[in-house]
């Protein structure tokens, strides 16, 4: 998602009634990020109107 991008002081995953493909992601990084907290966290109406259901995100900010 960001290899190019590391390292990361945070990352989170966003969804729109996508848990379980936010959950897959988030065990993804979390073992590319060993020891990383990484939340999941929904994607708000006024984003998830634009982008309909199961959509997913990743967010992150870089050290």
């Amino acid at each position: 998602y960001f290899r190019g991008e590391l390292p990361v002081e945070h990352v989170a995953v966003m969804h729109a009634q996508a848990p379980d493909e936010a959950e897959a992601i988030a065990k993804g990084l979390r073992e590319l990020l060993p020891g990383q907290e990484i939340p999941i966290g929904k994607i708000g109406c006024v984003l998830g109107t634009h982008t309909g259901p199961k959509a997913l995100g990743v967010v992150y900010i870089k050290k």
